[in-house]
């Protein structure tokens, strides 16, 4: 029996170098497809079911990592006296959902914006403000414009480019001038742009020589949209401008051609054709008249329950 198996393997060498080639791959092949997905399981459960310590000493549940901390927690996170950073969180959490961004939350920012010690709620609260869009917290907003902290400051001039009244322009006009943080006087000529008066207009020329260029870019951008008109960066070409008693009417915006006219081949809509005042209407023929039917009273029916 040996002679002949060996006989054999000596006729036909490739059939067992075959087999050979093949053994390996075929026992190695089933483990690593078992242990793949094995692996791959044990790490989804370890991540989900982590033991991570939440804010208040507990787990954090399952459905809090995935959907995040529920509406309670955020509001005892956004009030707790004891933790600012938690008081930050949840000013943060609250004010990125539609209904965090109004009543009563909006009277919890202003408080926290009026009263919390720590810059960084400050800073979260006034930019809560800035989201909601809401003109009755725009005095709050332009106090916070005199914060101590820089960081506070800067995000009150951006919010007031959202939530903004008449008594705001004197304040960021303060800041324009007089803010000794770039960013801060930056966001003012940004935010003044609803302001149209000659008092704006004087500030925001001056800022055409500041020696930061965010400034000097958000100043032009503001002349240009309170004006009408694009008079550069250079100081003097507003001259006329800044000596008037007013701002003269705004000037109307040329007309744009539609996107997809990069040949300018198309011509601007003119205003509706209207009729002459003189050129009566013409009377419609008698068999187009038609008489409307009487309509018949209906009795009203009983309050429904």
């Amino acid at each position: 029996m040996t002679l002949r198996f060996a006989r054999k393997r000596e006729e036909a060498p490739h059939r067992f170098q075959g087999l050979q080639s093949l053994g390996p791959r075929a026992s190695s092949f089933p483990i690593t497809c078992y242990l793949l997905p094995i692996a791959a399981f044990a790490l989804l459960a370890a991540v989900l079911s982590g033991c991570s310590k939440g804010g208040d000493g507990g787990n954090v549940s399952m459905a809090e990592k995935i959907l995040g901390p529920s509406p309670t927690k955020l509001v005892a996170w956004a009030f707790d006296p004891n933790d600012p950073d938690r008081r930050r969180q949840g000013v943060v959490g609250l004010s990125s959902k539609d209904w965090g961004l109004k009543e009563p939350y909006l009277k919890g920012y202003a408080a926290l914006l009026k009263t919390d010690k720590d810059p960084l709620v400050r800073a979260a609260a006034v930019r809560a403000l800035g989201r909601a869009h809401d003109p009755n917290y725009a005095p709050d907003v332009t106090r916070a414009l005199m914060d101590t902290d820089v960081t506070v400051r800067q995000d009150a001039a951006t919010a007031l480019d959202k939530v903004y009244d008449n008594s705001s322009a004197p304040a960021l006009r303060n800041r324009v001038l007089n803010d000794v943080d770039q960013d801060v006087r930056a966001n003012s000529c940004r935010a003044l742009r609803h302001h149209r008066n000659i008092a704006v207009a004087r500030a925001l020329v001056d800022c055409l020589s500041d020696k930061a260029f965010s400034v000097r870019y958000q100043a032009h951008g503001s002349l240009v949209e309170i004006v009408g008109k694009d008079l550069g960066y250079d100081g003097q070409n507003w001259a006329d401008m800044v000596g008037a008693q007013t701002l003269a009417p705004k000037a109307a915006q040329p007309d744009k051609a539609p996107w997809w006219d990069w040949m300018r081949v198309s011509k601007p809509a003119g205003p509706p054709a209207t009729r002459p005042a003189s050129a009566a209407p013409t009377a419609a023929p008698k068999a187009d008249v038609v008489t409307p039917k009487a309509a018949n009273p209906v009795a009203p029916g009983p309050p429904k329950p």
